[in-house]
């Protein structure tokens, strides 16, 4: 279902499904299954130490009344990111018509040994399925791109 989709992936259901076309009926039906695969890729991590006191993080120069002008309270205290990851993260729909009781273990296997070629046991699964991944963030020429069909360029 959608919304176990977007608990397990941590995602807005609705964002991938717009992105990856998940027909959700079909599913529901019993005619398509499909499984979903998130895998992040973190260029970077920058992190910040936090200090010994909290009044560190601010000038000598802001006052109390200052933040509280601008939100700050008991109720809504001021929050420090201590680490951001920067890296893109990479959503790969596997999905089938087949209707075989290994769809599961054929999917795992692609995701583990990565080549369809290699997993001659799964080649009629393999033949009824389709591979759509959707890259959010990272480089710039390569953000936000869709890849179908072959699951090799999915890997790549």
């Amino acid at each position: 279902s959608k919304s176990q989709i977007a608990s397990a992936l941590n995602v807005n259901a609705n964002v991938l499904n717009n992105s990856l076309g998940i027909d959700f009926d079909a599913v529901s039906n019993g005619e398509k299954k499909v499984m979903v695969a998130a895998y992040k890729q973190i260029f970077y991590t920058v992190s910040a130490e936090l200090p010994n006191n909290p009044s560190d993080l601010f000038d000598e120069s802001v006052t109390f009344n200052e933040l509280t002008r601008k939100g700050v309270s008991n109720q809504a205290p001021p929050v420090m990111v201590s680490n951001v990851a920067y890296g893109r993260t990479i959503y790969v729909k596997l999905e089938t018509n087949s209707k075989s009781k290994d769809v599961q273990a054929a999917f795992k296997a692609l995701l583990k040994d990565g080549s369809i070629n290699t997993n001659n046991q799964y080649k009629d699964i393999y033949d009824d399925s389709s591979f759509t991944a959707v890259v959010l963030g990272g480089d710039s020429s390569e953000h936000n791109k869709i890849i179908t069909k072959d699951f090799d360029e999915v890997r790549n």
